[in-house]
């Protein structure tokens, strides 16, 4: 009888270590996974950005060939390209290709700073997925380990508990295994 409940002891202390190591490989794995996604998040700003900033060189290019264009245009027509309406003209659509440009790569930056938003998010989640999945094994491990704990010592007498006739709780024990009536220890 003390044999099957201190192999139902056994059992639940390896049910209890088992649900602590399964807490802690769900915590790892859940750090893993919100790793690989903060960094595929980055990853993802950062090609934002430099889509943004070649469309920016690209924008800047084709404002430079439409001056030089309107250049030769309003050189080709007599016009004096450096005074006057012309030059107005060409300092506009300079002015045009800058902010042009500008704009493309404001919104390239603002891509990567929202990716960059999401991937401290996705960590922040995952980090806190993984602390309850650790935390989670190691309350399941310790109720375990508590309910073997409590099962194994209702098991065992309590030592010096003393009966009326002066013998103590270990003798029925002890008759069990073949100790009792002072028999030699094996």
């Amino acid at each position: 009888m003390a044999g099957m409940a201190i192999a139902s002891s056994i059992m639940q202390g390896v049910s209890a270590g088992m649900a602590l190591l399964g807490g802690i490989a769900q915590s790892n794995e859940e750090r893993a996974f919100g790793e690989a996604q903060e960094a595929a998040y980055k990853q993802q700003g950062a090609a934002a950005l430099a889509v943004a900033k070649n469309q920016a060189a690209q924008e800047k290019d084709k404002y430079r060939r439409l001056a030089a264009s309107q250049r030769a245009n309003l050189g080709a027509s007599g016009i004096d390209v450096n005074q006057g309406s012309a030059l107005d003209v060409l300092a506009d659509t300079d002015a045009e290709g800058a902010v042009s440009a500008m704009q493309l790569l404001y919104s390239g930056e603002l891509e990567n700073w929202n990716a960059r938003q999401r991937a401290a998010m996705i960590r922040a989640q995952s980090e806190s997925r993984a602390n309850s999945a650790l935390l989670g094994g190691i309350m399941s491990g310790l109720t375990g380990m508590a309910e073997t704990a409590s099962k194994f010592s209702s098991t065992q007498p309590s030592a010096g508990n003393v009966t009326s006739s002066g013998a103590n709780n270990y003798t029925p024990y002890l008759t069990q295994y073949g100790r009792g009536n002072n028999s030699p220890v094996r």
